[in-house]
């Protein structure tokens, strides 16, 4: 099966846009896969990557055809050989290009396990844990020009496995978090404010013409009051697999919001429908141990 990459991986004016969804492998081996949105059921090895990662890696779409990828990393002493991994753990950042070359940047901030987004020149990412099983509170940017990191305010609780998107001017942050609540951030302001309280381990945030949505693992689907993040509604609950702390990718693509998870030895897929408020998850590739 075929698949090329988009002739644009993203929309300034809309959201992410690809025509696959992506995922790094757990351990080995390590090879950055692609299954085409025409059919799930297929999946294919882009390219073979330089390092081992693990599940807590995340990436998303940014301007120029590329994708930002950032987590937990495990060199390899020989490229081909699993027996020779160096059981040294460090923060990674690379680009992956339009061509599927790597672009290997300096390492990236002290957490792994955390979430990002892109906005107006920066990636921004929130919380996650350093090197160890405690979540953090921490905050950095990148500049995508500079190709530097600069440290933010800290984020009021500890969050780790985040989900973030840019809506309305701020960043809304959710995750696993040491609270019942989840932050929004001020770019111009440095500062946050609480936007959602009471609802435990909000997981996935995406928005769509003017509205954003929250999904949870207790199967709730939240929307907010258009152009407005601190009004939110339960509009739906789903029957589906609880949503794990281990979500790969995610990408609103037309109507769709899809996104991609490891779960007990399984990546799956889900897509929410953005207009019938419907979501639908299947496996679709095993496990690469």
């Amino acid at each position: 099966m075929e698949v090329k990459l988009s002739k644009k991986l993203y929309d300034d004016e809309d959201s992410s846009r690809l025509d696959f969804l992506v995922s790094l492998p757990i351990w080995w081996p390590p090879e950055l896969i692609i299954t085409s949105l025409d059919d799930f059921s297929q999946a294919k090895v882009a390219l073979d990557l330089p390092m081992i990662v693990d599940e807590n890696a995340s990436m998303f779409p940014i301007p120029g055809n590329k994708i930002f990828c950032y987590g937990n990393l495990q060199w390899v002493g020989i490229r081909n050989d699993p027996r020779n991994l160096r059981p040294v753990i460090s923060g990674f950042t690379f680009i992956i290009n339009e061509d599927f070359s790597i672009e290997i940047l300096n390492e990236g901030p002290p957490c792994y396990g955390s979430g990002g987004t892109f906005y107006d020149g920066n990636i921004y990412i929130f919380g996650g844990h350093i090197k160890t099983t405690e979540s953090t509170c921490e905050a950095s940017k990148y500049n995508l020009q500079e190709k530097s990191w600069k440290r933010l305010a800290s984020l009021p609780n500890s969050t780790s496995f985040s989900s973030c998107i840019e809506y309305m001017g701020l960043i809304l942050i959710a995750g696993i978090s040491s609270s019942k609540k989840s932050f929004a951030y001020n770019i111009e302001l440095n500062s946050y404010s609480e936007f959602l309280e009471g609802v435990e381990d909000c997981k996935i945030l995406c928005k769509y013409e003017g509205y954003a949505y929250l999904l949870n693992p207790a199967g709730n689907i939240y929307e907010s009051e258009y152009k407005n993040p601190f009004v939110w509604k339960i509009i739906k609950k789903f029957e589906t697999e609880k949503i794990y702390e281990f979500v790969r990718f995610q990408m609103v693509y037309e109507e769709f919001f899809y996104f991609v998870e490891y779960v007990y030895g399984k990546y799956h897929y889900y897509r929410f429908d953005l207009i019938n408020k419907e979501i639908d998850g299947s496996s679709w590739r095993e496990n690469l141990k």
